[in-house]
Protein backbone atom coordinates (compact mmCIF):
# COMPACT_ATOMS: atom_id res chain seq x y z
CA UNK A 1 0.00 0.00 0.00
CA UNK A 2 1.32 3.42 -0.50
CA UNK A 3 1.87 5.72 2.09
CA UNK A 4 2.27 9.59 1.57
CA UNK A 5 5.47 11.20 3.20
CA UNK A 6 4.17 14.59 2.91
CA UNK A 7 0.26 15.66 3.57
CA UNK A 8 -1.31 17.28 -0.35
CA UNK A 9 -0.61 21.07 0.04
CA UNK A 10 -4.39 21.83 -0.40
CA UNK A 11 -5.53 19.99 3.17
CA UNK A 12 -1.90 20.88 4.72
CA UNK A 13 -3.63 24.60 4.18
CA UNK A 14 -7.12 23.95 4.69
CA UNK A 15 -5.78 22.38 8.04
CA UNK A 16 -3.58 25.00 9.01
CA UNK A 17 -5.79 27.66 8.36
CA UNK A 18 -8.16 26.33 11.40
CA UNK A 19 -5.52 25.58 13.72
CA UNK A 20 -1.63 25.28 14.03
CA UNK A 21 -1.49 21.69 13.89
CA UNK A 22 2.13 20.22 15.20
CA UNK A 23 4.64 18.42 12.36
CA UNK A 24 4.13 14.91 14.26
CA UNK A 25 0.03 15.36 13.79
CA UNK A 26 0.59 16.54 9.65
CA UNK A 27 3.01 13.77 9.63
CA UNK A 28 0.63 11.11 10.65
CA UNK A 29 -2.40 12.06 8.34
CA UNK A 30 -0.13 12.20 5.56
CA UNK A 31 0.23 8.65 6.58
CA UNK A 32 -2.49 7.60 6.79
CA UNK A 33 -4.45 10.35 3.72
CA UNK A 34 -5.24 8.57 -0.08
CA UNK A 35 -5.60 9.28 -3.43
CA UNK A 36 -8.08 7.94 -5.95
CA UNK A 37 -9.40 9.49 -8.97
CA UNK A 38 -13.26 8.77 -10.30
CA UNK A 39 -14.52 8.90 -13.65
CA UNK A 40 -17.96 11.43 -14.57
CA UNK A 41 -20.71 9.30 -14.02
CA UNK A 42 -19.35 6.75 -11.57
CA UNK A 43 -21.17 6.00 -8.04
CA UNK A 44 -18.25 6.85 -5.02
CA UNK A 45 -21.21 5.16 -2.26
CA UNK A 46 -24.28 2.93 -3.18
CA UNK A 47 -27.73 2.48 -1.63
CA UNK A 48 -27.30 0.17 0.99
CA UNK A 49 -23.27 0.02 1.30
CA UNK A 50 -21.99 1.62 4.73
CA UNK A 51 -19.76 4.74 4.09
CA UNK A 52 -16.52 3.89 5.51
CA UNK A 53 -14.44 6.56 4.03
CA UNK A 54 -14.52 10.53 4.37
CA UNK A 55 -13.61 12.15 1.00
CA UNK A 56 -12.12 15.90 0.32
CA UNK A 57 -12.48 17.14 -2.95
CA UNK A 58 -9.31 18.06 -4.71
CA UNK A 59 -10.61 18.65 -8.42
CA UNK A 60 -14.94 17.99 -9.73
CA UNK A 61 -18.08 17.94 -8.44
CA UNK A 62 -20.41 15.25 -7.16
CA UNK A 63 -23.52 15.24 -6.45
CA UNK A 64 -25.76 12.91 -3.52
CA UNK A 65 -28.93 11.53 -4.50
CA UNK A 66 -31.73 9.22 -3.38
CA UNK A 67 -35.03 7.82 -5.23
CA UNK A 68 -38.16 9.16 -4.11
CA UNK A 69 -40.29 6.32 -6.17
CA UNK A 70 -39.07 6.43 -9.62
CA UNK A 71 -37.76 9.94 -9.55
CA UNK A 72 -34.21 10.87 -8.55
CA UNK A 73 -33.58 13.48 -5.93
CA UNK A 74 -30.55 15.63 -5.79
CA UNK A 75 -29.77 16.63 -2.85
CA UNK A 76 -26.59 18.60 -2.37
CA UNK A 77 -23.57 19.26 -4.23
CA UNK A 78 -20.11 18.87 -3.04
CA UNK A 79 -17.04 20.49 -5.35
CA UNK A 80 -13.66 21.68 -5.05
CA UNK A 81 -12.55 22.24 -1.21
CA UNK A 82 -15.65 20.61 0.19
CA UNK A 83 -15.85 17.00 2.23
CA UNK A 84 -18.29 13.95 1.13
CA UNK A 85 -19.26 11.90 2.79
CA UNK A 86 -22.72 10.29 3.71
CA UNK A 87 -23.19 11.24 7.40
CA UNK A 88 -25.99 8.86 8.87
CA UNK A 89 -23.73 6.41 6.88
CA UNK A 90 -20.28 6.97 8.11
CA UNK A 91 -20.83 8.44 11.50
CA UNK A 92 -23.09 5.22 12.52
CA UNK A 93 -21.53 2.79 10.05
CA UNK A 94 -24.22 1.81 9.15
CA UNK A 95 -25.96 1.01 5.50
CA UNK A 96 -26.64 4.36 3.11
CA UNK A 97 -29.84 5.51 1.93
CA UNK A 98 -28.26 7.53 -0.88
CA UNK A 99 -25.80 7.52 -3.78
CA UNK A 100 -22.67 9.36 -4.00
CA UNK A 101 -21.98 10.01 -7.53
CA UNK A 102 -19.33 12.18 -9.78
CA UNK A 103 -20.66 14.79 -12.18
CA UNK A 104 -17.14 15.16 -13.66
CA UNK A 105 -13.85 13.44 -13.23
CA UNK A 106 -12.78 13.98 -10.18
CA UNK A 107 -9.62 13.97 -7.94
CA UNK A 108 -10.35 12.70 -4.11
CA UNK A 109 -7.90 12.35 -1.14
CA UNK A 110 -9.95 10.05 1.32
CA UNK A 111 -9.37 8.74 5.30
CA UNK A 112 -11.39 5.86 6.59
CA UNK A 113 -13.49 6.33 9.71
CA UNK A 114 -11.32 4.26 12.17
CA UNK A 115 -8.47 6.23 10.64
CA UNK A 116 -10.49 9.34 11.32
CA UNK A 117 -11.26 8.21 14.72
CA UNK A 118 -7.73 7.52 15.61
CA UNK A 119 -6.72 10.64 14.85
CA UNK A 120 -9.05 12.37 17.14
CA UNK A 121 -8.07 10.31 19.92
CA UNK A 122 -4.17 10.73 19.77
CA UNK A 123 -4.40 14.45 19.17
CA UNK A 124 -6.64 17.20 20.29
CA UNK A 125 -5.12 19.33 17.93
CA UNK A 126 -6.85 17.36 15.47
CA UNK A 127 -10.06 17.21 17.08
CA UNK A 128 -10.72 21.30 17.03
CA UNK A 129 -9.78 21.09 13.19
CA UNK A 130 -12.18 18.08 13.22
CA UNK A 131 -14.95 20.11 15.26
CA UNK A 132 -14.99 23.08 13.07
CA UNK A 133 -15.52 21.35 9.70
CA UNK A 134 -18.15 19.74 11.38
CA UNK A 135 -19.50 22.85 12.50
CA UNK A 136 -19.27 24.73 9.16
CA UNK A 137 -21.07 21.44 7.55
CA UNK A 138 -23.73 21.62 9.64
CA UNK A 139 -24.43 25.30 9.52
CA UNK A 140 -24.09 24.72 5.29
CA UNK A 141 -26.50 21.98 5.79
CA UNK A 142 -29.18 23.74 7.67
CA UNK A 143 -29.13 26.57 5.31
CA UNK A 144 -29.52 24.29 2.44
CA UNK A 145 -32.48 22.70 4.36
CA UNK A 146 -34.18 25.83 5.21
CA UNK A 147 -33.69 26.75 1.30
CA UNK A 148 -35.29 23.89 0.30
CA UNK A 149 -38.28 24.51 2.51
CA UNK A 150 -39.13 27.95 0.40
CA UNK A 151 -42.29 27.79 -1.54
CA UNK A 152 -41.23 29.34 -4.50
CA UNK A 153 -39.21 27.54 -6.53
CA UNK A 154 -37.39 31.33 -7.62
CA UNK A 155 -36.67 32.00 -4.30
CA UNK A 156 -34.41 28.13 -4.60
CA UNK A 157 -32.69 29.23 -7.62
CA UNK A 158 -31.69 32.33 -6.23
CA UNK A 159 -29.52 30.69 -3.58
CA UNK A 160 -28.34 28.41 -5.56
CA UNK A 161 -26.94 31.40 -7.84
CA UNK A 162 -25.84 33.16 -5.08
CA UNK A 163 -24.20 30.52 -3.10
CA UNK A 164 -22.85 28.34 -5.44
CA UNK A 165 -22.88 30.01 -9.19
CA UNK A 166 -20.41 27.23 -11.14
CA UNK A 167 -22.74 24.45 -10.00
CA UNK A 168 -25.61 25.37 -12.74
CA UNK A 169 -23.07 25.54 -14.95
CA UNK A 170 -21.66 22.40 -13.83
CA UNK A 171 -24.50 20.27 -13.93
CA UNK A 172 -27.67 19.23 -16.39
CA UNK A 173 -30.81 20.83 -16.04
CA UNK A 174 -32.13 17.63 -15.16
CA UNK A 175 -29.57 17.43 -11.80
CA UNK A 176 -30.86 20.99 -11.28
CA UNK A 177 -34.41 20.16 -11.44
CA UNK A 178 -34.24 17.97 -9.49
CA UNK A 179 -32.47 19.21 -6.39
CA UNK A 180 -34.80 22.52 -6.56
CA UNK A 181 -37.72 20.07 -6.74
CA UNK A 182 -39.32 21.02 -9.93
CA UNK A 183 -39.60 20.20 -13.69
CA UNK A 184 -37.60 21.16 -16.64
CA UNK A 185 -40.10 23.12 -18.09
CA UNK A 186 -40.11 25.01 -14.93
CA UNK A 187 -36.46 25.38 -14.56
CA UNK A 188 -36.31 26.89 -18.07
CA UNK A 189 -39.20 29.29 -17.26
CA UNK A 190 -36.99 30.67 -14.36
CA UNK A 191 -33.85 30.92 -16.41
CA UNK A 192 -35.46 32.60 -18.91
CA UNK A 193 -36.89 35.16 -16.71
CA UNK A 194 -33.75 35.39 -15.10
CA UNK A 195 -31.85 36.41 -18.48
Amino acid sequence: MHHNTELPKILKQLFLSIYPLEEIVLNEIAYVVRHKTINRKELLLKEGQICKYIFFVAKGLLRSYYYDEENEVTTWFMKENDFVISVKSFYLQEKSTEYIQALEDCSLYYISYEELNNLYLKHHSFCIIGAFLTQQYYIRSEDRLLNLRQKSALIRYKFLIKNHPDIINRCTNKIIASYLKISKETLSRIRALKN
